[in-house]
């Protein structure tokens, strides 16, 4: 009877491992040898997982060699997918097993430089610096050196932008996809300066990461504006969120950090009032005058970018002819070095501690050439009652030429001289 029952249980339970209890003894039936199927887990981990299907012929210890770090722990797989066998042990072909992010292994893709303004170098290891130039190819461990006035911008594998703003220092770390997931990977060290960064949303989850020497910024999809200089790290969040170490910026807001800790999250100021403001410069020097400064912010900072090339987002201009200026005064100036042109003006309020606020734009037209001649004979105002009158100026660079006119009313309607 106990063996008609045995038998009966061993086909009822054929393909399973079981440990059959008759009585005052066990017996282990060991079942036929199948594949391991992983089971779905019960809970969902927090870290970001790539969905892999398993081929014929791997194992665990199969996917770790062929897509995981060195350092990963591929038991972290086992106990997440609740596969009880052991990591030599063939999947099942077909099924999904989840593999958190962190545990690939980056394969090396290319960043590309999209242009470059003013003095900009590249630092390649066992390599003098050399200029860097639009078009060219990055790699990981590759440096970015900006000087004054200078800036490039980059582009990566997932469409991620930075513009590397002047007197900056940019390494990549790594730059690459996570296994075969398709998911970019890049980690970034801003040594010094500042980058306004664009990640875009949604596709395969991009993640991004900018370390400074005080805080790490981790992104997934966001806009965002982050400088290191003297000791102090700022993050400026546009749009998104972005992990401002262990702070969670949401858009709107922004903090500082330094070596002995950071500020609690906090509104970004407000765009500032421009109505008002001068739309042309017509001579030298060129000097716009500014709205007094409102409650809370300590400064301007300006910025001037070629209007015929000047899209809706600093990080994707395709022309990076532009100043930056920071002006605690009444007035902005700019170098008499700056050419005529249609501009665009980008305007923000900084507070106390640096942080830079929401962003105003209008337009600038400069036109300040030719200079305008200075009168040097009469004096102004003065009175000249002989019949032979002298007139002197300051004469034109070559190849331009002087017209005189004289009138005897303001509106010059009917000069009296035009030559």
């Amino acid at each position: 009877m106990q063996q008609q029952l045995i038998q009966a249980l061993w086909r009822r339970l054929a393909g399973t491992a079981v440990v059959v209890a008759l009585g005052p003894w066990t017996m282990a039936c060991a079942a036929a040898r199948q594949p391991a199927a992983p089971v779905a887990p019960t809970a969902v981990a927090a870290e970001p997982a790539w969905s892999y299907r398993i081929a014929r012929g791997d194992t665990l210890i199969g996917l770790h060699a062929r897509w995981m770090r060195a350092d990963a722990d591929w038991r972290v797989v086992q106990r997440l997918n609740r596969i009880s066998e052991p990591g030599t042990r063939r999947l099942v072909p077909g099924s999904v097993v989840q593999i958190p992010l962190a545990l690939l292994r980056p394969q090396p893709v290319a960043a590309e430089v999209l242009h470059v303004h003013g003095q900009v170098s590249l630092e390649r290891a066992g390599r003098p610096a050399e200029p860097l130039s639009a078009a060219t190819v990055l790699r990981g461990h590759d440096q970015i050196v900006t000087g004054v006035q200078s800036f490039a911008s980059l582009r990566f594998a997932d469409g991620s932008r930075s513009l590397l703003g002047p007197e900056s220092r940019l390494r990549i770390a790594s730059h690459g996809t996570l296994g075969g997931s398709g998911v970019v990977d890049t980690r970034l060290q801003l040594e010094r300066g500042s980058t306004d960064t664009q990640v875009p949303p949604g596709g395969a989850v991009p993640r991004l990461q900018i370390q400074t020497p005080v805080v790490n910024l981790a992104v997934r999809g966001t806009e965002f504006r982050t400088r290191f200089e003297d000791g102090r790290a700022t993050g400026e969040v546009l749009r998104g969120q972005v992990a401002f170490g262990a702070l969670a910026l949401d858009a709107g807001f922004g903090s500082v950090a330094t070596a002995s800790g950071r500020l609690a999250p906090r509104p970004l100021l407000p765009a500032p009032v421009i109505e008002g403001l001068p739309t042309q410069l017509d001579q030298l020097p060129l000097q716009l005058p500014l709205p007094a400064l409102p409650a809370g912010a300590a400064a301007y900072r300006l910025l001037l970018v070629a209007a015929d090339a000047a899209p809706t987002d600093a990080a994707a201009t395709d022309d990076l002819r532009r100043f930056d200026l920071r002006v605690a005064g009444p007035v902005a100036e700019w170098p008499d070095t700056l050419p005529d042109g249609r501009y665009e003006l980008r305007l923000r309020l900084v507070d106390a501690d640096g942080l830079e606020g929401l962003e105003a734009r209008q337009a600038l037209r400069i036109q300040a050439r030719p200079v305008a001649p200075q009168l040097q004979r009469p004096a102004a105002g003065e009175r000249l009652p002989e019949a032979a009158v002298t007139l002197a100026w300051t004469p034109p660079p070559p190849p331009l030429r002087s017209r005189l006119q004289v009138a005897s009313r303001a509106d010059f309607d009917v000069p009296l001289v035009d030559q």
